[in-house]
């Protein structure tokens, strides 16, 4: 019986590592295209006028959670051959943010539904 408890926990762990690793890599991947988005708005702020291209700035909080992201990516990668590797994940560290986020969207989603009717 006792066996049996250890390897499902055993399954159980590696299903959870895996997760978060596809997590983090996903996270990875949406903070570079973040990243890029950025970049190229950056450059057609150049040759658009302001005032038409960046009429509101709503996606900062996107920007600045794919940039925590990515930093807290490198310090984790560069600690991990050190053996000095925090713990936590990177989903934990920044889950304020990531909350905050969501709960900023659905209060925008919220007032241009009560606006629209």
């Amino acid at each position: 019986m006792s066996n049996e408890l250890e390897s499902e926990r055993t399954e159980e762990i590696k299903r959870e590592r895996k997760a978060r690793i596809l997590l983090e890599n996903l996270g990875d991947e949406f903070a570079k295209g973040i990243t890029e988005y950025e970049q190229k708005a950056r450059s057609l702020k150049h040759r658009h006028d302001e005032a038409l291209f960046f009429r509101e700035r709503p996606d900062q909080l996107i920007l600045h959670i794919s940039e925590s992201w990515l930093d807290e990516r490198m310090q984790m990668k560069a600690a991990a051959p050190c053996g000095t590797a925090d713990r936590s994940t990177i989903v934990e560290k920044l889950s304020m943010e990531i909350e905050s986020f969501i709960q900023s969207k659905q209060a925008v989603r919220f007032r241009n539904v009560d606006g629209n009717i």
